[in-house]
């Protein structure tokens, strides 16, 4: 249970924190720095900002044994806005239309850069319950049969070699749950699911 919560003073929330979990003892700091210092020493047992940012300084510091999540209903995206001088209308504009032009990639491009932080050793793990992980346990190797001439989505090659979409993602599915999924090639759509 959450006893001690350290939070940025100003932090947005944190009157409706008070008022709604009165039995937290809220720890006001100075600025997020201190905040995940004081989750680190043990002064806090849960920190409180914004996502992004708790991840930007955890990936800057060097720091791995805080966990960032985000916490719903409250977390929504975060929007970034920029603002002129009410005088500089023009200026808006013309930042807005530069902003407008940027690409659909790269915009992805920089928001996995700045706020795609992972955790090293956490980045991969999928978290199981034990009924799952007792099936895994018990079925090291996992068999697939799919349609052997649908591309882009799967098909075998020349080779006989499992190719497309599908075969991708299987091979992603195998590093992720360690696990080793054994292709079944079929000669057709109808040889598969029969």
């Amino acid at each position: 249970m959450v006893k001690h919560l350290a939070i940025p003073k100003g932090y947005l929330y944190i009157d409706i924190l008070k008022k709604d979990y009165p039995l937290i003892n809220i720890l006001e700091v100075s600025n997020l720095m201190s905040a995940i210092e004081s989750l680190l020493e043990r002064k806090a047992d849960l920190l409180l900002d914004s996502h992004s940012v708790i991840s930007f300084l955890l990936e800057k510091h060097g720091i791995t044994t805080i966990y960032p999540f985000k916490v719903l209903p409250l977390s929504k995206p975060q929007s970034i806005y920029m603002a002129v001088v009410k005088n500089q209308s023009l200026l808006a504009n013309i930042i807005d239309k530069a902003i407008e032009a940027i690409s659909e990639d790269k915009r992805q491009q920089l928001q996995r850069k700045w706020f795609d932080y992972q955790i090293p050793g956490l980045s991969t793990r999928i978290i199981l319950s034990q009924d799952e992980q007792k099936w895994l346990d018990q079925h090291p190797k996992i068999r697939f049969i799919g349609d052997p001439n649908w591309l882009p989505y799967e098909a075998f090659d020349e080779k006989n070699k499992y190719i497309g979409i599908v075969a991708e993602h299987l091979k992603l599915v195998e590093k992720k749950l360690g696990i080793k999924i054994d292709i079944v090639p079929a000669k057709s759509w109808r040889e598969s699911v029969s």
